[in-house]
C-alpha cells in the first residue's frame, strides 16, 4: 500500500553497525538527513549493564541535551532507549589534523567539562575506576571459557 492510498507515510529504518556491543537502529520519514526526522533506538548488548550503569547513563542524556550538548532522549526501557538522530560528519584523520576543527572540539569538550553537577556537589573523576571494573570482569570472564556477547 504506497502513502497516497492511506495518508500514512512509509517508515524506513537504518541499521547502525559500528557499535561494538549495543543494537542500533535508526527509524525515519524521509531522508535520514532530515532535522529532526529520525529517531535511534538502542537495545543494550547482552550483560553490557554489568559495567555501565544505565540509569546514570540516561540522566548524562538528559543533562548533555538541557545544556545543548548531547540529544534529547525521548524514552528508556528495560533493555535499551530511544533518542534523537544528530545528523553530523565523522571526523576522519585529517580532519581531526585540521586547526580549526580541533579547536572547535577542544572548546566543545571545555565546554562539557564545565557543566555543574545539580546536586551542587564536586564531580568524580570516574574514568581509572570505570577502567578498572572492566579489567575485573574481564579477567572473571576470560577462566570460564564463555563468550562476553
Amino acid at each position: 500500500m504506497d502513502v497516497a492510498d492511506t495518508g500514512i507515510p512509509t517508515v524506513f529504518t537504518k541499521e547502525f553497525t559500528e557499535g561494538i556491543t549495543n543494537r542500533l537502529t535508526g527509524c525515519y520519514v524521509g531522508s535520514l538527513q532530515e532535522p529532526g526526522g529520525c529517531v535511534l533506538v538502542r537495545v543494550y548488548g547482552r550483560n553490557t549493564e554489568l559495567y555501565v550503569d544505565r540509569r546514570r547513563e540516561v540522566e548524562m542524556f538528559q543533562v548533555l541535551h538541557a545544556h545543548s550538548c548531547g540529544p534529547r532522549i525521548f524514552c528508556s526501557f528495560h533493555n535499551g532507549i530511544c533518542y534523537e538522530f544528530v545528523s553530523g560528519q565523522v571526523l576522519d584523520h585529517q580532519l581531526l589534523r585540521q586547526p580549526s576543527i580541533y579547536r572547535l572540539i577542544a572548546a566543545e569538550m571545555g565546554r562539557i567539562h564545565s557543566i555543574k553537577p545539580a546536586n551542587g556537589q564536586q564531580a568524580e573523576p570516574l574514568l581509572w575506576t570505570k577502567m578498572a571494573d572492566l579489567l575485573t570482569l574481564v579477567k572473571k570472564n576470560m577462566g570460564e571459557g564463555t563468550d562476553p556477547r
